[in-house]
């Protein structure tokens, strides 16, 4: 009796798994992609609409938007613009900081990544060069999403001069007392627009003025000793 009873518990669990994450979890991103185009393939239009309507709004829109694009805009717009819910876009987001974020452990670590020893008989360094390397590539990839992480509120409000100056401190408290870093570490182009960005529509927000936003970056910068 109690292996029975077992038995049905499990089975209870695996029946509470929907059917589309019992998929994700068994396909590839193209097996996935595939069995999507043979399904709306044979689909009427009245069951998509069925289907559709099920949804939330934003997704229902967006898959609208894919399905059936407007007709007034042109293919090659279509495709650079794919049409994405805000559902991913804030998943991206969420990602895209949690890279963000390793990357600073990985910084503060004093044996970590970015500790280089090129001779054995020469002291090891900081190698802020690809610490920020690293950083302006995950920079580029929100530099799009900035605007609409903000207005949607995806999360990280403290926004990335918060983040550079808690990075800048534990990097300082991770590395041996001993290290320096040479020449402080030059935040590059991508990485200095999301900083720049964030902190208008903080501002606008806010209702501060252009002055009051010019005050702020200069204070930012005054904090940020070694990032310059």
């Amino acid at each position: 009796m109690p292996k029975k009873s077992q038995s049905n518990s499990q089975g209870n669990i695996k029946l509470g798994v929907s059917l589309g994450s019992r998929i994700f979890e068994a396909l590839t991103e193209t097996e996935i992609s595939q069995l999507l185009d043979e399904l709306f393939g044979i689909l009427s239009e009245e069951q998509q609409l069925t289907a559709l309507a099920k949804l939330q709004p934003d997704t229902k829109a967006t898959l609208t938007e894919i399905l059936d694009p407007s007709p007034t805009v042109e293919p090659e717009k279509t495709a650079k613009t794919q049409p994405t819910s805000l559902a991913k876009y804030a998943q991206t987001w969420s990602e895209l900081w949690l890279e963000w974020n390793q990357v600073i452990r990985f910084a503060s670590e004093e044996e970590g990544k970015y500790i280089v020893q090129e001779r054995h008989w020469e002291e090891p360094y900081f190698d802020n060069c690809t610490f920020v390397e690293d950083l302006e590539e995950i920079a580029t990839k929100m530099k799009p999403l900035v605007k609409t992480a903000f207005e949607n509120g995806f999360g990280y409000d403290d926004g990335f001069a918060i983040s550079l100056l808690e990075a800048e401190s534990e990097i300082s408290d991770g590395i041996p007392d001993w290290m320096e870093i040479q020449d402080g570490i030059h935040l590059e182009a991508a990485i200095t627009h999301c900083l720049l960005e964030w902190e208008w529509l903080l501002a606008q927000e806010q209702g501060q003025d252009g002055f009051k936003f010019a005050n702020n970056i200069r204070e930012w910068e005054e904090n940020l000793s070694t990032l310059v």
